[in-house]
């Protein structure tokens, strides 16, 4: 199976030049003084990263057991009630599975594309596993889909979303700076937590060897109070310190950014 995806991760890699050069774009704007072949290799080592995390899930699939470090666990633990706010930059798939394992009460909110194809593929397959999902395909916000996830936070459970990748005709949009430019992030996971009164946790996890990961969970942020006037604001910091964060890991693990469209403006 891992032969199988390097040899379609190397096709991939081939075929989809418009894609090629998303990953191009993105990481002239990570290192600037890269020059083109090293952006090249760069984006060779993440279309073989991912395949590599697409062949390891499978041990997930048939019960396998995958080791991982863990750092902040114990915020998740003693939390009444939480988002957390995951990214493509790493291995949400893998890391929302090892929760849920571990007895977290965990709904994942997944928003799901016509045209996604390896990633549709994971996504299907999350929802078939132990974990709780509520899967958003259609334009158009739905309040009942606000509402199941409030009732779950207001139970005590934790609530997963995306932080870095917009749901399209769904989501509402901050923009803050990122490398050097401006990125769109969705506001509906700040939004929430200001509506639910609960915390934010920034959650991570990266593939640090073969069939092993390192899972890190930030300390609780608590959004202040505020007016509706001023709920823009508090947002727009929430999404910077996130924003600093993803860009953060990005440095640290650029081959497991796991983005093939245009995020920069």
């Amino acid at each position: 199976m891992a032969l199988l995806a390097w040899l379609v991760s190397s096709c991939w890699f081939v075929i989809f030049p418009r894609r090629l050069a998303n990953s191009l774009r993105f990481y002239r704007a990570l290192f600037p003084a890269v020059g083109p072949w090293g952006r090249l290799r760069l984006a060779w080592h993440q279309y073989h990263s991912f395949a590599a995390l697409f062949a390891e899930r499978l041990l997930l699939d048939r019960g396998g057991t995958i080791p991982y470090e863990s750092s902040g666990f114990e915020h998740l633990g003693s939390a009444r009630g939480g988002i957390m706010v995951m990214s493509h930059a790493g291995s949400w798939e893998i890391a929302v599975r090892l929760l849920a394992r571990r007895g977290l009460d965990v709904m994942l909110f997944m928003g799901r594309r016509p045209d996604e194809a390896v990633e549709g593929v994971q996504k299907q397959e999350v929802q078939q596993s132990d974990v709780a999902v509520v899967a958003v395909e259609r334009k158009g916000a739905d309040p009942m889909v606000a509402l199941e996830g409030l009732r779950h936070l207001k139970a005590g459970g934790l609530v997963s979303m995306t932080g870095d990748r917009l749901w399209p005709g769904v989501e509402d949009v901050v923009q803050v700076p990122f490398l050097g430019g401006v990125i769109r992030l969705p506001a509906t996971p700040y939004r929430l937590a200001l509506v639910a009164n609960v915390p934010l946790f920034f959650f991570f996890a990266f593939r640090t060897g073969r069939k092993r990961y390192a899972i890190r969970c930030s300390p609780p942020v608590h959004l202040p109070p505020a007016r509706r006037s001023e709920r823009a604001a508090v947002i727009e910091k929430a999404a910077r310190d996130y924003a600093a964060l993803l860009e953060a890991a990005a440095r640290e693990h650029p081959e497991q950014w796991y983005h093939f469209e245009e995020m920069l403006e």
